[in-house]
């Protein structure tokens, strides 16, 4: 992307690269992945950062891009269930059925021993404890 006229100055009178509706655009292009807005910025992932950490309206371009992305998957998955794939409907039961009692029990068995250790005490006392004594 070619740079705009009237960037912020930056600490130091630099000018910032980019605008922050092309930081919003490279988000929102890539999904919510920083690294991939980056490539397209052709910048580091750091400067992307920084400008979602300064810029609300770049903040909120990350959450709405990450939230498209998980309601897509979430679409995705619907189809699966829809299909009939049983990955699909166990996992959706065993996440989103718990408060409905869909979860998957796990049985475990477990076994304690108790360990006496006898020492300090004499030889009487060992077998007056093994006699019932």
């Amino acid at each position: 992307m070619k740079p705009q006229a009237n960037f912020p100055k930056l600490a130091g009178g630099r000018k910032e690269q980019y605008t922050a509706a092309q930081v919003c655009d490279a988000v929102k292009a890539a999904r919510g992945l920083v690294t991939l807005a980056a490539l397209h910025l052709k910048c580091s992932r750091e400067t992307v950062r920084k400008y979602i950490n300064k810029y609300p309206a770049c903040k909120a371009a990350l959450e709405d891009a990450r939230e498209l992305q998980l309601d897509l998957c979430e679409y995705a998955l619907f189809d699966a269930i829809a299909a009939r794939e049983v990955w699909a409907i166990r996992w959706h039961l065993g996440i989103i059925g718990k408060s409905r009692g869909y979860v998957e029990k796990i049985e475990t068995d477990v076994r304690l021993t108790q360990t006496k250790t006898y020492e300090g005490i004499d030889d009487a006392e060992v077998l007056g404890i093994f006699e019932g004594d």
